[in-house]
């Protein structure tokens, strides 16, 4: 039996053991931490282009994990064009620089937020690295869609009824009990539609679309998701998702997020983990296999919870070896 076999949608797959993670985690502290560039950090050059499977071995097996059997990935490929690495079966030595979101972007590093932090982009940080895309010399987006291929440019955001390749976390985030927040990541293996969607422009950042300050809404126990009369619109003319592609402006070190407009709630309300509705994602490699959507999480606990969702189609994604921790 192949070690990539799937296993059945109904088993509960066992919960990643992520001591070194744990071990780091317990020693630090959340921080507006903007770590220096490093060799271990800098990925974008390092990723080749694969014309044909067995070009590189460790990559077509690094790749198989990620996307199975049943909808194998399709030659060739480059690989600059992901977003999002996995620690598991990583054939190269990456060591993610910790960047809060005040900091400048890196372009061309692997990155997360500062560990031991709320943000999401620290709690997913166990099990991979987001790769920055946006250059901040340019003022723009550098990297493309999708990994077939070698010379197609990435448009600003994925045209309407795309399936794109998103990662996900856990967080307390009063807008997550709104809906479902993405983070566009090609390389996951985890597919959403976008269906018809809106892709925001420099200036419609999350201010233009939840104008009620955060901090507000928190002291006076309110939950942000009535937005904006834009948000509004948008939900009233039948949008699924908002894409919000570059949000440099209030964020220098940019994550690219997709908003989930079908299952937006005025009233709040959201707890769930991924969305329940059936095909709602998918795997493979182009996504032609069903996603049986499920939290990853570790056994052990943490002042921040870690997570990430996964397919219980899928292998089970495993936080990242010693080394990269004890680097950071």
């Amino acid at each position: 039996m192949s070690r990539f076999a799937t296993r059945p949608a109904h088993s509960r797959p066992p919960p990643p053991e992520c001591t070194d993670y744990t071990r780091t985690v317990a020693s630090s502290r959340c921080g507006a931490n903007c770590t220096a560039p490093t060799y271990d950090s800098e990925v974008l050059s390092r990723l080749p282009v694969l014309s044909e499977r067995g070009q590189s071995p460790a990559w077509d097996t690094y790749l198989q994990r990620v996307y199975g059997d049943a909808d194998p990935p399709t030659y060739p490929i480059d690989l600059k064009r992901l977003s999002w690495l996995y620690y598991d079966s990583l054939p190269i030595r990456v060591v993610p620089a910790q960047r809060h979101p005040y900091c400048l972007a890196l372009y061309g590093h692997a990155w997360i937020s500062p560990l031991d932090c709320a943000f999401p982009t620290s709690r997913i940080g166990a099990f991979g690295a987001f790769i920055q895309h946006y250059d901040p010399s340019r003022g723009a987006l550098r990297g493309p869609t999708r990994l077939h291929g070698a010379h197609r440019r990435m448009p600003v955001g994925v045209e309407s009824h795309a399936w794109v390749e998103i990662a996900r976390t856990s967080t307390n985030h009063p807008l997550e009990r709104c809906s479902f927040w993405y983070f566009h990541a090609p390389g996951s293996g985890i597919w959403w539609n976008v269906g018809k969607t809106y892709v925001a422009n420099v200036t419609e950042d999350e201010d233009h679309w939840f104008p009620t300050p955060l901090h507000v809404a928190q002291r006076q126990g309110l939950l942000p998701c009535r937005g904006s009369e834009a948000l509004r619109r948008l939900i009233r003319d039948g949008y699924h998702s908002l894409q919000l592609p570059d949000l440099a402006r209030m964020y220098p070190n940019n994550h690219y997020e997709i908003v989930d407009l079908r299952h937006w709630s005025l009233k709040g309300g959201n707890i769930s983990q991924c969305a329940r509705s059936h095909g709602e994602y998918r795997s493979g490699f182009s996504a032609q296999q069903p996603c049986s959507c499920h939290f990853i999480q570790p056994s052990q606990t943490h002042r921040v919870p870690v997570s990430i969702i996964g397919c219980r189609e899928s292998r089970v994604r495993n936080c990242g070896p010693p080394d990269v921790y004890s680097a950071l």
